[in-house]
């Protein structure tokens, strides 16, 4: 009788600690699982940035395109590089 008793207590004793392991060993893939969800958002973020960052790029170059486009039919002169401001070099 004395025997089963401390066989049960032991088994007890035995899962209760394993159980303590396991909630420990869950508590740190949670905790791992939200630093990785938390770089995914990052780079899910600065993906998204990044695309339009490139999408502004690409319009600045269509309307570059098309500004030189356009004097060029219209036959402009080119813009003056060096701006004096307040019309101080203008006839």
């Amino acid at each position: 009788m004395w025997k089963q008793l401390i066989e049960f207590f032991t088994k007890v004793f035995t899962l209760a600690h394993r159980l303590e392991r396991q909630e420990k060993a869950l508590e740190q893939q949670q905790k791992e699982i939200r630093d990785i969800h938390e770089v995914v958002h990052r780079l899910a973020l600065e993906q998204q940035r990044a695309a339009e960052r490139e999408a502004y790029e690409r319009k600045l170059l269509l309307l570059e395109i098309e500004n030189r486009l356009l004097k060029e039919k219209l036959q402009l002169p080119p813009r003056p590089e060096d701006k004096q401001g307040d019309g101080e070099n203008k006839k």
